[in-house]
């Protein structure tokens, strides 16, 4: 849950970049390199959370109760190959 506090920062922040942006800062000539970093963490974050969700279905397809009910849950070894895979390839499209 967020704070009142950190909500009202929020808002702030957002009213600021608003104004900011009604002001013409976006075609400021260093406006692109400014948010260059921004935009490059925001694409790494768009990408794991891509690959969590592409995990998360690889490991819960291949998921199982191994004993009685309660006593947990198994991932196959396919899935769990299946799962490296996923992994590997990433780690080789970001090179």
């Amino acid at each position: 849950m967020i704070s009142k506090e950190r909500l009202k920062q929020l808002e702030k922040a957002e009213a600021k970049l608003t104004a900011l942006e009604n002001g013409g800062v976006d075609n400021w000539s260093f406006y692109g390199e400014a948010m260059e970093e921004y935009n490059k963490q925001e694409e790494i974050e768009e990408k794991i959370d891509a690959l969590m969700e592409e995990i998360e279905d690889a490991m819960l397809d291949g998921m199982y109760e191994p004993s009685e009910r309660g006593a947990g849950f198994a991932a196959t070894e396919e899935a769990i190959e299946k799962t490296k895979e996923i992994i590997l390839k990433f780690v080789k499209d970001q090179k």
